[in-house]
């Protein structure tokens, strides 16, 4: 399930083209994740927090390195 939740948006982003649905997709991804880890993961509030900051941070670097526009 972990896979899932990492991996489907990157799949996701890959053919969405607007670049406020990209943005979309990245929030609800996001917190998603953030949901998830919170109640599968015994962590403190600040280590969900970071976790949640460096997922969106790596989605948003694919989001910005991947414009389907120049195609």
């Amino acid at each position: 399930m972990a896979v899932i939740v990492l991996l489907a948006p990157v799949l996701l982003l890959t053919f969405v083209e607007s670049h406020r649905a990209r943005l979309a997709v990245v929030v609800l991804a996001d917190a998603v994740f953030v949901a998830v880890l919170s109640l599968l993961a015994r962590q403190r509030a600040g280590e969900v927090f970071v976790a949640g900051a460096t997922y969106a941070a790596v989605l948003v670097v694919y989001v910005s390195g991947s414009d389907n526009s120049c195609s």
